[in-house]
């Protein structure tokens, strides 16, 4: 099935029928010259630039335990930290159980967002997520149950993240723009997996592995405040938007007119869960949660216990699947925006290139290295391949949900 084609969504009228994910602006691409001259700084940016910290600063959060726990559970790293005889269920528990909580707060997140903010509500998010890091190697040394329950914290305080990013980028972003900004702005979870890793195995070796998380949550801390203070819900409340960049971003995604044709409207339930283009994304996004997820969590794992590597080559091996997935993901992005504006396909063949180059390129990765034999240099290069092909999605199904979300976040029911 065309899914960015042919699948019909709730509209805000009864006569106007688009494709899933897709509003007036996105069919008419407005050009580029409605917005003319201008301060060199884009505030739009800015704000990518604030979500670009916030998933940054959240992925390092919750992807630091990933070589922690190697050297909680070994004797590499300095003699006076402790360490613990947590074996692989407890271990595969704690790392777990962020996802306990994560899972929870994705939908009520989603509603505070359009009801009230999204800034506010991240920052809050941040805040917490911040406590709950500073706090991990207490819990910890109380037992991996209160191990568990920091890290449950931690994913109910990040099940916002998405949900308010999505805000954030629908209001924020022109359609002709949106393959960038949305890759800018997401690119920030590789670069925190990257710094994360790589810095984790480091720390943990010379200073301790508490240490990882009282660094981690410094950082959290400080960005917290960058965040509140540079970002805003939309161009008209933003106080250093000038004039012409608000009307451009307004007029680009038609925010004024699906404002209106919404005031009245509830949300359509049924409607929402018979569409068959909506269980399609939650399909996809099912699989790419499930193998990328997988890996995050694991690979740390795999070569500790698999490849042999020591403590600090484990955490700068590990970030470079992440590092690859940081750079293709800008690559891809300027060239699934480039194809779009020079009219090569439309934007839903385009976002289903970027899905098949995601999933299909991956499994292909992923299929190959369980026919690999143990040598360490082919299979950490087939891992750098599998995890940096996934950047496909960011110009994919992640995309095809900030169109929708502006017409859900901006209903007043």
């Amino acid at each position: 099935m065309d899914i960015a084609e042919n699948g019909k969504s709730v509209t805000p009228a009864a006569d106007v029928h688009l494709p899933m994910g897709e509003t007036p602006a996105d069919q008419q691409h407005p050009a580029s010259h409605l917005e003319l001259g201008g301060p060199w700084l884009k505030i739009r940016y800015l704000v990518v630039f604030c979500c670009f910290l916030a998933n940054a600063i959240s992925y390092m959060m919750r992807v630091n335990l990933s070589v922690a726990i190697v050297a909680m559970t070994s004797t590499d790293g300095p003699e006076d930290v402790p360490h613990y005889d947590w074996d692989e269920s407890i271990r595969g528990t704690i790392l777990s159980s962020f996802f306990w909580g994560y899972i929870v707060t994705q939908v009520p997140s989603g509603y505070v967002a359009a009801r009230y903010s999204a800034t506010k509500l991240l920052f809050c998010m941040m805040l917490v997520a911040t406590a709950a890091t500073l706090l991990f190697p207490t819990a910890a040394d109380l037992g991996w149950e209160t191990a568990c329950v920091a890290r449950v914290i931690l994913g109910l305080a990040q099940g916002s993240l998405l949900p308010c990013c999505h805000a954030l980028l629908a209001k924020w972003s022109p359609p002709g723009e949106r393959g960038r900004m949305s890759v800018y702005a997401y690119t920030g979870q590789p670069f925190g997996n990257v710094v994360a890793l790589s810095c984790s195995g480091l720390i943990a070796a010379s200073a301790g592995w508490p240490w990882v998380f009282y660094a981690t949550g410094a950082i959290g801390l400080f960005t917290s405040v960058l965040f509140i203070l540079l970002a805003a819900d939309s161009p008209a409340v933003h106080k250093l938007a000038s004039r012409d960049e608000r009307e451009y971003i307004e007029t680009s995604i038609g925010i004024n007119s699906v404002a209106d044709n919404t005031q009245r409207l509830r949300t359509p339930w049924k409607a929402i869960l018979t569409s068959v283009p909506m269980w399609a994304l939650i399909i996809v996004h099912c699989g790419q949660n499930w193998g990328f997820w997988t890996l995050l969590t694991e690979i740390p794992s795999y070569m500790d216990g698999v490849l042999g590597f020591d403590l600090k080559q484990n955490g700068l091996l590990s970030a470079l699947p992440y590092l690859g997935l940081w750079i293709f993901g800008l690559i891809i992005s300027w060239v699934s925006d480039h194809f779009l504006k020079k009219n090569c396909y439309s934007i839903g063949t385009s976002r289903k290139i970027g899905n098949s180059i995601a999933h299909y390129g991956g499994a292909v990765m992923l299929i190959l290295l369980g026919f690999m034999s143990a040598s360490q240099t082919a299979a950490v290069s087939v891992l750098v391949v599998a995890v940096a092909l996934n950047a496909g999605t960011m110009v994919g199904y992640q995309v095809r949900l900030f169109p929708a979300c502006n017409l859900i976040y901006s209903r007043k029911e």
